[in-house]
């Protein structure tokens, strides 16, 4: 089960909210790009992004810079119009555009998670029931 959104007309970048079978079927928050490999963020590491997406939206629209390294999550002004974001080794370029739609939507996206760690264990024992 996943729920896709994206963050441009082009369908180029993208949010996903959903269940890893390869991960005990936890749920996950996914941030990517047709042609990278994604961002798989925890529920925790949401509430990281989310602290710091309003600060790197405000200091890109002025045109300033803006870096935070906290644990494997990263995040860095990188033009004058864009951001990236990383996880360990694993980044994605977003532009500004991209990062206010992702803001503007981060409060739903982060409570649709919510629901969907509230549903892991019936998730889990149906998929052991399943087998």
């Amino acid at each position: 089960m996943c729920r896709l959104y994206f963050l441009n007309p082009k369908r180029s970048k993208y949010v996903c909210l959903g269940f890893y079978p390869d991960r005990s079927h936890r749920a996950f928050f996914e941030l990517g790009g047709a042609k990278q490999a994604p961002l798989v963020f925890s529920p925790s590491l949401v509430s990281t992004l989310a602290l710091h997406l309003p600060k790197l939206c405000e200091h890109l629209a002025r045109g300033e810079r803006y870096r935070c390294n906290e644990m494997s999550y990263r995040t860095q002004t990188v033009a004058e119009n864009s951001a990236r974001i990383a996880l360990d080794r694993t980044s994605v370029t977003l532009r500004l555009p991209e990062l206010k739609y992702l803001l503007v939507n981060l409060t739903t996206l982060a409570n649709q998670l919510v629901w969907y760690k509230l549903d892991e264990a019936d998730v889990s024992a149906y998929m052991q029931n399943a087998t």
